[in-house]
């Protein structure tokens, strides 16, 4: 695999990353989220357009098992079936969500880090696990975007996929804050509320939401992981500092 992956960088090449021709997998709303996230953080590290990412990504899956072959010996079509990605076969309404969300999640991005901002107003949102800011931004993006879906289903998917892709601790994060970012756009009238979630008062949600203990910690250990020369110094909390230290 590895050295498929080291000769598909030569992109002139006829089929730089081949297909398998015998397995294909069946596309779910699920996975579509999957390949959603992997389309937004790989377009936000490449800094490119989602767009020009999106067919590679969304109509492959890199992780599925490889076949079983007894024989010692393989074909070189066989080699090339087991080194191939697997297609995934798609529905289009999953399709036409995939590309709806990935437009909103761009076109809201700034509403919704500055949402992030708000609801986590004693945290710098940069220390954040790189993969929940993405996780965030794309549930903040869906509720926007997506008033029709419901919110349950929305924070609940977003949690699976802070399980899958994410630390340990980060499932209980990503439901907290965007729970809490929902009632906020509700208030501010960002959104229609939603059926499924209960009004709170505006007391129950300056208290809805604290950031787990274990968390914290996990932010911490990552911003203690930064390459040399990061601007951002470590935070025990991971906070923002807001009033000096003593004798500064």
């Amino acid at each position: 695999m590895a050295s498929r992956r080291k000769q598909s960088l030569v992109l002139s090449s006829p089929t730089p990353f081949p297909l398998r021709q015998h397995s294909v997998l069946r596309g779910s709303r699920r996975l579509a989220r999957e390949k959603i996230l992997q389309i937004f953080a790989a377009s936000t590290a490449a800094q490119v357009s989602w767009e020009e990412v999106f067919d590679y990504i969304f109509y492959r899956d890199f992780t599925a098992e490889v076949p079983s072959i007894e024989r010692p010996l393989l074909t070189p079509e066989e080699v090339m079936e087991l080194e191939a990605d697997t297609p995934i076969r798609w529905e289009g309404d999953d399709v036409v969500f995939a590309r709806q969300l990935l437009a909103a999640a761009e076109r809201h991005r700034e509403v919704a880090l500055n949402i992030l901002r708000h609801v986590l107003q004693h945290w710098d949102i940069e220390r954040l696990v790189p993969v929940d800011r993405l996780i965030l931004v794309l549930g903040i993006a869906e509720m926007l975007a997506f008033p029709q879906i419901p919110v349950p289903i929305i924070i609940d998917e977003a949690v699976e996929l802070a399980k899958k892709y994410s630390t340990e601790h980060s499932g209980p994060f990503v439901n907290g804050v965007l729970e809490a970012a929902y009632y906020h756009m509700v208030q501010r009238g960002l959104r229609p509320a939603s059926p499924d979630m209960r009004p709170v008062s505006e007391e129950e949600l300056e208290q809805l939401f604290q950031v787990p203990e274990e968390y914290q910690t996990t932010v911490f250990q990552s911003v203690l992981l930064r390459p040399e020369g990061s601007s951002v110094e470590p935070s025990l909390s991971g906070r923002k500092d807001s009033t000096p230290p003593e004798g500064g």
